[in-house]
């Protein structure tokens, strides 16, 4: 069964969570109610440095599905 896909509002949420707020991965879950496994896949997918990268608001939401999920 393939995995449940995460809901691109989520996927910025998480992004900015990390970047403006600095969270851990396990308060950006209990804030955004994903799995604590879903953090580091999604800041994975983003390989951008965390402490320095700021929010990319120039970026479509077809861009992002084509990042995260490629297959669809």
């Amino acid at each position: 069964m393939p995995a449940k896909r995460v809901l691109m509002r989520k996927i910025k949420r998480t992004l900015e969570l990390r970047i403006v707020f600095k969270l851990s991965n396990c308060a950006i879950a209990h804030n955004e109610v994903v799995s604590c496994g879903s953090v580091p896949w999604i800041l994975e997918r983003v390989k951008v440095p965390v402490q320095t990268s700021p929010l990319t608001k120039w970026v479509t939401d077809a861009d992002e599905e084509q990042v995260f999920h490629p297959h669809a």
